[in-house]
């Protein structure tokens, strides 16, 4: 008889926004999980409104979307722990074609060693993980403990 044995990651309850470029009303929103959905949908949900809004209020006044918007953010876990970064929002209403939970596992990943992009070559990507080292543990212990969703 097969036992399936999966260790719990510690989950996130708020996502934090306490910047985002654009109207002031962007900004200082929080997501909190709750019945219907979890912090992270809703964070994608608000992203995708802010994107669409760009790209209309863009449209109307005859303007092409330039680069991307700066979406600063606090991730809180259930324990306490706390991971913030920026998220730049594109004009589909992700950053890199990634939602926030790809671009955060991607970049822990990316610092720890686990994650080299294809456009690095093998020199540059040890090059880019000799700046990380110091961190880099700390990286992998946060992939390793919190849920960060697929």
């Amino acid at each position: 008889m097969e036992t399936l044995t999966k260790t719990l990651k510690i989950p996130a309850v708020k996502i934090h926004v306490p910047f985002c470029e654009g109207p002031s009303e962007w900004s200082n929103q929080t997501f909190a999980d709750t019945l219907y959905a979890s912090c992270w949908d809703q964070f994608q949900e608000y992203a995708k409104t802010i994107a669409n809004t760009y790209s209309l209020s863009c449209l109307l006044s005859k303007q092409k979307w330039l680069g991307y918007l700066k979406i600063d953010f606090v991730i809180i876990f259930v324990d306490g722990e706390e991971y913030s970064g920026r998220y730049d929002l594109q004009e589909n209403g992700l950053a890199d074609g990634e939602s926030l939970a790809q671009h955060v596992k991607n970049f822990c990943s990316f610092c720890c060693g686990r994650f080299k992009p294809k456009h690095l070559i093998d020199q540059e990507y040890k090059t880019v993980l000799e700046n990380y080292k110091d961190d880099a543990a700390n990286f992998a212990k946060f992939l390793d403990n919190y849920d960060i969703p697929a």
